[in-house]
């Protein structure tokens, strides 16, 4: 109970760590997030009860589909689609915190 309140404490602090959602077992496919898929169609035969689909956003736009399995505590398979960014001499990279010092030079 007490983690409960904790981490509904930090997402309304910080509502950047809620920027994807789970989807619902009565939505179709990945709902928003079908767009990443070949005729918006994601790929079948992944339906046990731990498969959970989450729709992934980034500036409150969808960036990229994920279907994880909450049993084996990783993801089966991300999609999104690419497209070339426009040219630019500043380089964003996003990359997460607690990962960004094993970047040689830090690229951030």
């Amino acid at each position: 109970m007490k983690t409960s309140i904790v981490f509904l404490l930090c997402i309304s602090v910080f509502p950047g760590f809620s920027q994807g959602r789970v989807v619902r077992e009565d939505e179709t496919g990945f709902a928003e997030c079908n767009v990443f898929f070949p005729g918006q169609v994601p790929p079948e035969g992944f339906t046990e009860p731990f498969h959970v689909k989450i729709c992934q956003q980034y500036n409150k736009e969808p960036r990229f589909a994920t279907l994880y399995s909450t049993k084996d505590k990783i993801p089966l398979y991300s999609a999104f689609k690419f497209t070339k960014p426009a040219q630019s001499e500043e380089e964003n990279w996003l990359v997460e915190p607690q990962v960004s010092f094993f970047i040689p030079g830090n690229l951030r």
